[in-house]
């Protein structure tokens, strides 16, 4: 009777180990299922950012031609009013910072 009850004892340790294991299996299937939806979002969210940055880097060409256009037909005069206008804005963002 004895062996009865240990082999009882021993089954129903089993049993709560194997439910305690499977809650473990089941949260940890809830992590790597939000770990799985986060980088989802993120990879959307970088592949937002990457057309965001090729749209600013087409902008930033075009002004750059645009800027290389004037400063060609103009010749130096334009750029003349182009630095003086970098520099009076730069110091009145220096004045208004101090």
């Amino acid at each position: 009777m004895s062996s009865h009850h240990s082999e009882e004892l021993l089954e129903s340790e089993n049993n709560k180990e194997v439910d305690s294991l499977f809650s473990k299996v089941s949260r940890l299937k809830e992590v790597t299922i939000g770990i799985g939806d986060e980088v989802k979002r993120q990879n959307s969210l970088l592949d937002d950012m990457s057309g965001s940055f090729q749209d600013t880097g087409t902008l930033l060409g075009i002004s750059m031609r645009k800027v290389k256009g004037l400063t060609t037909a103009g010749g130096g005069r334009i750029m003349c009013y182009m630095v003086g206008f970098a520099i009076i804005v730069f110091f009145a963002i220096y004045v208004l910072m101090k």
